[in-house]
Parts: structure tokens; C-alpha cells; sequence
């Protein structure tokens, strides 16, 4: 291997000038949904289920044996920036509902609250939907310029959220029964005026002419009320399991579909069109989602649309109006390997789009441009190739896979769930280096980019906030503790096949604080096992920055280097280090000197 390579990087980021230790992560909402199911057995549809109980308290702890017991949890957090500041929200949905997470607060308040219901799982047990809370959204701005969040819950169906009453409303199938005049009405009546959908809030008797028009909550229609409803034809809103903008609308797939919806430019509801993928599903299955490719990094006439099928076919188009074949065409079909559960498999980060399969995380750019798929270089995963298949083996039938950017660090990060056994872990990908790491203790069951920050929900119903240099701070700041790392260096005989001993190892840190807690040892001959002990870190003195008092502490001139010579033993003929970091602090490790001498062959 490199020199520059690692057999394992744990909770460290791959940095410009060494490796960086990764953003902690401190509570911002706890409290969120109800703590426990008791509705059913929580289980999917082939039987595995949903969540796990835990032994210990979240943070890196093992997860326990499942119990049949399933933590609602936080299962979808949903960004949205608004016309101005003041309309930034940031929302945590549940099995029973969407709660309102702008402020860090341990009092959540829930906006809406979505029914639960109940659904035959594949042992024929009727359980509570697994899937309520698990939301595709996108944001999206109309013809007047209001904005609005479109989502598509796993069980509900379509809602929309609407930044000028910051409400969220469900989105029905328009009414079939047309107003009509000099009529009694009763609260809970459905009709449609205008092409508009309106209920009865107050029964009464409608005028002679004219009937309910506008948008508002409360119309005034003889001695009626009505109040205005989003609604939309041509497919079953409640279906809808993804939604995604692209060239100006909204699209749509419903549950286990090969088929996709799209609504007139600038609409959140009408007459929604279809569009038919299936005969281009070679591999088979449903339609996963569809994702925007922008081909130029940024929003124009490149856009291309691309259709993913569970089976892996990668079917991409170009075009405006998808009503007018001569507006609208197929540009090709690709196979990327068959995908993993769930709907957040793909993420478009700068003119690429970088789609999760069992094969690993290949860019669109490389799988169009004529590659083979059995080539390893053609994936982003290509340095970790066996680590993701051991993980695709291990979790590829469990919900919780997904793929997104982490703004803060810089990074491509895949999410992979849970097991009895295992802990949620991480993939990252340095957007900078393109190396790779494994990042754990970080207990992400969604995550989702806002204001710059990463946000990621727990099973045990809190949304975390991954910054700063420690894990685990509550509410209140208290219970921090440092972050665990980990690096095991590639071997290297270093030029012979003579035995060799490393007497002692120096390595050095980059802090901006107090020198980290570590061990470091070597290992010979493909000892792969990790240093056991854990250090203590010193703990950071009173004045340093973000603790001392301002205009009474002194701090130092920034940045410095640190570092110990550590003792060593052992022999063999291909050698490496180990070391174990715990820190408190922003520290990157710049790299090791070793002292060494080497002997005969034997």
C-alpha cells in the first residue's frame, strides 16, 4: 500500500495538511415524538426491523438485543430557508407527526400531527406503519413568489408547508362534486368550484351564483363557509412517496410505481401527467426517485432528469416540457448496481450526481462517459471497496441507508444503519483529498444540511447539531465528553525484508487548545487489531478560548504542534502504527517520526 494510505481511520477526516479530528455533535431538540411504540411489533415488510432498543445510552455504545420495542425516534429532518431569515424553519418528522426544531428547546412543539395507521407486514401481523415520518421533500416557489416545502410522507401522503401562514396541509384528490347553487351544505361537504377544491367548515345554504373563490381559509358563500383545500387530479395524493423540482415542477412517484407524475410549471396541485419508466427498467423494480444531474454546477438549460429504478437502471433524460417529445428525450440508460432500501441514494455536489448502490458510490459523470461497471475506479467508494461490501452484506436489507454532503467538513457522507449487534456508522469521503474514513459514536438514524451545519436525528427522539470539538453535550452543556480516534498506518517493509524494531514514535498534533489524550504503538506483520486502552485527555485549561473569561484570560498565539516520544516493542518485517486519540480540541494529526533499527532475516 501507499505510505499515505491507512488499513483503518476511525473519527478522523482526511485534511489538506494531515488528518483532521471530525466535528463533535451536542443535543438541540430532545423530547421529540413519543418515546415508545406500543402499536405493533415494528417490523417491515421482510421481517427485519425497524429500530433496535439500546443497552447503554447513545454515543458509540453498543446497541442491544431487539426487543420488539421500537423508539419512534426522529426519522426525517427537513431544511428550509425562506424568503428572509425570519422564515428559516427546521423540522423533525416522527411516526406521529412534523415538529417545529428552529430552536434548541427540550419542549418541542408538534405543527401537524398525521394519523396513525396500521399495515400487514410480511408475517401477515398488523403493525404500525414503519415507514410514517420517513419524508421525501424538496422547496419550491410558486407563479406569485410565495414559498412553500412540497413533502411526500412514506404512509400520509403529500402535504405542503406554506411560509406565509406556517402551516402545514394535507393535499387532497381534487372533489369530484361541483358547487352548486341554492344548495344546503353541511360542515365536512367536498366540492369543487373553478377547478378549486373547497370543504364546509359552517353549514348553511350557498347564494344563487357565483360559489366560493380564492385561496383563503374562511369564504363567506350565502350562509355557508368554506375553506379553501390543495388538492390535485390525475393520480392519488395520498400514494405519493418522493417529490422532487425539476425545470420548475414538481414531480411525484407513488409507492411501489414505475410511473412518475408531474405537475403544471409553478403549481403545487392540478392535473398531475404521467410519465411511464418502466419499459426502461432493464434490471427491473420500482422507481426509487428522480434526481436532477446538473451538468454545469449550476441551475440552466444542462439540467438533465434522472429516474432511478430499484434494480439499478439509471435512466437519464434532457429537455424542458416533458408534455412535447420534441422538448423532452431520452439521452441513455446505464446500470449502476442495485440499490439499497430507502429513497436518499442519491446527492448532486458540484455538477455531479453520486448515486448509492450495492456496488459502492459511483459519480453519474463516470458511469455515462463509457466506463465499465466492473471496473473499481469507476466508483467514489473504490479505496474502501471491501469495508463497503462487507457493510452492504451485513445491512443492505435494512432501511437508513443515505447519501448526502456535509457542508461544515466538507464531505461526502453515507449513512449506514444499525444491526443487534453494530452501531450506526458513517462513510465519509474528504471532498478535498477524496480519502476516506469511518466515523462512529455519532448516533445518526437522518441527517440533513441546514444554515451550513449538519443536523442529524436519534432513535431516542432528539435532533443533534454535529459541530465543535466534543460528543454528547445536553441541552445544558453539560456531559460533554472527548471524541475517539482511531488510525492503524498502511504496512511498509521499508526497503528489505530485514526484521525490524520500532524503539520509539513521536507523533505530532496541530491543536488549538491542550495536547490530546493518545497511545501509540507499532504492529508487525498485519497485526490489525486496534490499541485497547483508551487515554485520558488533560482537561482544557481555564482560560483557553470558548472557556476563559474575556478581557481577563490570556490566550496563546493560536495554533501550535505538540507531541511526545513513546516508547515501543516488538519485531517483525513489515511494520506500521497504531495510535488512539482522544481530543477536546480542534487537533489534526500532521504525521509520525519513528526511531528504528533492523536485524538479519530471521
Amino acid at each position: 500500500m501507499s505510505p499515505t494510505d491507512c488499513l483503518a481511520l476511525y473519527n478522523f477526516i482526511p485534511f489538506q495538511y494531515g488528518l483532521r479530528v471530525r466535528s463533535g455533535w451536542r443535543e438541540w431538540c430532545t423530547n421529540i415524538g413519543s418515546p415508545v411504540d406500543t402499536q405493533g411489533t415494528g417490523l417491515y415488510d421482510d421481517g427485519s426491523p425497524t429500530a433496535f432498543s439500546l443497552s447503554a445510552p447513545l454515543g458509540g455504545a453498543p446497541v442491544g438485543a431487539w426487543d420488539s420495542i421500537v423508539p419512534k425516534g426522529v426519522k426525517t429532518i427537513i431544511a428550509f430557508n425562506g424568503r428572509t431569515p425570519n422564515g428559516d424553519r427546521l423540522f423533525a418528522c416522527t411516526s406521529d407527526g412534523i415538529y417545529d426544531v428552529t430552536k434548541s428547546t427540550s419542549t418541542p412543539t408538534r405543527v401537524y400531527a398525521w394519523p396513525l395507521g396500521t399495515y400487514l407486514d410480511g408475517l401477515g401481523n398488523e403493525v404500525e406503519p414503519a415507514l410514517a415520518g420517513v419524508v421525501s421533500y424538496t422547496s419550491f416557489a410558486n407563479a406569485s413568489g410565495s414559498h412553500f416545502i412540497a413533502a411526500c410522507d412514506g404512509l400520509n401522503g403529500y402535504h405542503i408547508y406554506s411560509e406565509d401562514d406556517a402551516a402545514w396541509t394535507k393535499v387532497l384528490k381534487t372533489a369530484t362534486t361541483a358547487w352548486a347553487a341554492s344548495t344546503v351544505y353541511a360542515a365536512g361537504d367536498y366540492v369543487v368550484n373553478n377547478s378549486i377544491s373547497y370543504s364546509c367548515t359552517t353549514g348553511g345554504t350557498s347564494d344563487a351564483s357565483g360559489g366560493p373563490t380564492g385561496v383563503a381559509a374562511s369564504i363567506t358563500d350565502g350562509t355557508v363557509t368554506w375553506k379553501y383545500v390543495p388538492s390535485m387530479d390525475g393520480v392519488e395524493p395520498n400514494s405519493l412517496r418522493f417529490v422532487m423540482s425539476w425545470k420548475n415542477r414538481l414531480w411525484f412517484v407513488p409507492e411501489d410505481s414505475s410511473v412518475s407524475y408531474y405537475l403544471p410549471v409553478n403549481q403545487f396541485g392540478g392535473t398531475a401527467n404521467p410519465v411511464y419508466f418502466g419499459s426502461r427498467f432493464r434490471y427491473g423494480g420500482s422507481l426509487v426517485g428522480l434526481y436532477s444531474w446538473t451538468v454545469d454546477g449550476g441551475t440552466g438549460i444542462d439540467d438533465k432528469l434522472v429516474a432511478i429504478s430499484r434494480g439499478g437502471d439509471v435512466v437519464v433524460y434532457a429537455g424542458t416540457d416533458p408534455t412535447y417529445a420534441e422538448t423532452f428525450g431520452l439521452v441513455g440508460v446505464w446500470w449502476a448496481g442495485q440499490i439499497p432500501p430507502g429513497r436518499n441514494v442519491a446527492s448532486d455536489f458540484g455538477g455531479d450526481l453520486f448515486i448509492l448502490s450495492r456496488l459502492g458510490c459511483v459519480p453519474l459523470s463516470k458511469l455515462v462517459s463509457g466506463g465499465l461497471i466492473r471496473d473499481p475506479n469507476m466508483f467514489a467508494t473504490a479505496k474502501v471497496a471491501n469495508l463497503f461490501n462487507v457493510l452492504m452484506t451485513e445491512r443492505g436489507h435494512l432501511d437508513g441507508w443515505a447519501i448526502k454532503m456535509h457542508p461544515s467538513d466538507n464531505l461526502l457522507v453515507i449513512s449506514v444503519p444499525a444491526t443487534p449487534d453494530k452501531v450506526q456508522e458513517q462513510l465519509v469521503s474528504s471532498l478535498s483529498t477524496k480519502g476516506w474514513a469511518r466515523h462512529r459514536g455519532i448516533p445518526m438514524t437522518c441527517m440533513e444540511p441546514w444554515q451550513g451545519t449538519l443536523y442529524f436525528g436519534t432513535e431516542d427522539g432528539r435532533v443533534c447539531k454535529n459541530d465543535g470539538y466534543t460528543d454528547g453535550a445536553a441541552l445544558d452543556g453539560t456531559g460533554a465528553y472527548a471524541i475517539d480516534c482511531s488510525i492503524l498506518t498502511a504496512y511498509n517493509n521499508l526497503g528489505s525484508a530485514r526484521k525490524k524494531r520500532i524503539h520509539m514514535v513521536k507523533p505530532y498534533f496541530s491543536t488549538t487548545g491542550t495536547t490530546p489524550g493518545y497511545k501509540v504503538e507499532a504492529r508487525y506483520d498485519f497485526d490489525l487489531s486496534e490499541v485497547g486502552i483508551i487515554p485520558s485527555t488533560p482537561p482544557i485549561a481555564a482560560n483557553s478560548w470558548g472557556t476563559g473569561k474575556w478581557g481577563v484570560a490570556k490566550w496563546g498565539k493560536g495554533s501550535g504542534i505538540s507531541g511526545k516520544l513513546k516508547g515501543s516493542t516488538g519485531m517483525g518485517t513489515s511494520v506500521a502504527i497504531v495510535l488512539r486519540v482522544t481530543a477536546k480540541t480542534n487537533t489534526t494529526l500532521v504525521g509520525f517520526d519513528t526511531i528504528f533499527d533492523q536485524g538479519g532475516l530471521l
